[in-house]
């Protein structure tokens, strides 16, 4: 219903199968969450962009799912791609100035 309401492409859509696919994950239902955090991923990406730390929650859900499910090559490269966007993100973040 909520997507027909606000279209497929809404980031209250990702964010609802975000929530979904983390109780899901806690349920350890994992086939259940899987498919969800790729959709989630999908619609952010869209809305907020590739390199947006809002993207982090669900990449580091997706990965422990797939590692969960057996799958470590894919859970490694959703990992690896949380990674470099952690990295990304430290390198432009304003250092604070040092207090004396």
């Amino acid at each position: 219903m909520q997507e027909r309401e606000l279209g497929l492409d809404n980031i209250t859509i990702a964010d609802t199968l975000l929530e979904f696919a983390t109780l899901y994950q806690e349920e350890e239902k994992y086939s259940d969450a899987a498919p969800l955090y790729p959709h989630a991923l999908e619609i952010k990406e869209k809305n907020i962009g590739p390199d947006s730390p809002r993207l982090l929650r669900t990449l580091d859900g997706y990965a422990a799912v797939l590692q969960q499910l057996g799958d470590p090559d894919k859970a490694g490269a959703v990992a690896a791609r949380a990674s470099a966007l952690r990295q990304q993100l430290a390198q432009h973040t304003p250092k604070a100035p040092a207090q004396n």
